[in-house]
């Protein structure tokens, strides 16, 4: 059960998102339906106690480590996390 005191995990989720740069660039994502959407499953599973990979924590970790100014390339792929450990958020630094 969530606790209405606290933000929930899909609040808190926009809260790892630290660097300033990418804020401003992708802030309209964040209240888009799409996003919200998947916001509520990655809270869903957190709750049911299922494993995710990375971390909360993580998730926008190549976000923060590259200002949005410093961008050069974009690589779309899955990160091949299978277990603990692993997971970083940064599969091609």
């Amino acid at each position: 059960m969530t606790n209405p005191f606290r933000p929930s995990k899909s609040e808190l989720l926009d809260e790892f998102m630290k660097e300033d740069s990418w804020k401003h660039a992708i802030n309209e994502e964040f209240n888009k339906d799409y996003f919200i959407k998947l916001k509520l499953f990655l809270e869903e599973e957190i709750q049911s106690n299922r494993q995710i990979f990375p971390p909360e924590e993580k998730i926008f970790t190549a976000f923060n480590k590259t200002p949005f100014k410093k961008l050069k390339v974009v690589i779309i792929g899955q990160d091949p996390y299978h277990g603990e450990g692993q997971q970083m958020g940064c599969v091609f630094l």
